[in-house]
């Protein structure tokens, strides 16, 4: 299966911004190391980059949506209220990672993935499984990665009596990644690819955000209603 995920001459550059695990990092720049990535579609067909990183025994997950679903074609891009294409946000950091670890496109990187059994984390089983991936990104794991952290403050997701998942009045703690820098200079690919020497942006990226907690938590007016709860599922001990 070959991937088009290329990047196109017609669409802007996305700006960098500054602001915007089971146990949260606190919001500051961290050296690690890509630990697993592989690619996998979701139920609606949107394509996923799905990245464990990790830096001493602590691991970070997130997921990057490159593509969007089948009902809107799978594009690497939306239009916005100008009219103009602009590329996803999960396509947009995925191509940053993979600029700034291997000096590679995600289209070079997506298409020379393996199909591997690896380790994965399991919510349900709340530990993690060996299950079989058809595209492992194995020409990024083990290679370093220099990313700026946002611990944000978000209300947690509940299932309601639809199961449906909304938003809850309860909070909790989460990790975002904002920002890929060259793990060398510190520098972003918007700095590189414009002739930029210095890591400028990296500066006053901890000026803003190292060692602050961004709260986006908004309460909510209706509290869903719980959905029933579900028998033999999750058990912890048997």
């Amino acid at each position: 299966m070959a991937f088009d995920l290329g990047e196109q001459a017609d669409i802007k550059k996305v700006p960098d911004r500054t602001g915007a695990g089971s146990y949260t990092w606190d919001s500051g720049i961290y050296d690690c190391v890509v630990d697993m990535a592989y690619l996998e579609e979701s139920k609606g067909g949107a394509l996923g980059l799905h990245l464990t990183l990790v830096q001493n025994d602590r691991k970070l997950r997130e997921s990057f949506y490159v593509t969007s679903g089948k009902s809107k074609g799978q594009k690497t891009y939306f239009m916005n209220q100008a009219g103009e294409k602009q590329y996803l946000p999960g396509f947009h950091q995925a191509t940053n990672l993979c600029k700034t670890v291997l000096n590679q496109t995600l289209e070079e990187v997506a298409n020379s993935a393996e199909a591997k059994t690896i380790s994965v984390y399991d919510p349900a089983k709340r530990t993690e499984v060996n299950v079989e991936k058809k595209h492992v990104l194995t020409s990024l794991i083990g290679n370093a990665a220099k990313v700026g952290v946002i611990k944000e403050i978000v209300n947690k997701r509940v299932r309601n009596a639809q199961g449906t998942y909304v938003d809850s009045n309860e909070k909790r703690e989460q990790n975002q990644i904002s920002t890929f820098f060259y793990p060398i200079d510190g520098r972003i690919v918007n700095e590189v690819e414009t002739g930029i020497e210095d890591a400028l942006f990296i500066e006053q990226w901890k000026a803003e955000n190292e060692g602050k907690t961004r709260d986006n938590f908004k309460e909510v007016e209706e509290v869903p209603e719980a959905a029933a709860p579900q028998t033999n599922q999750g058990k912890l001990f048997s």
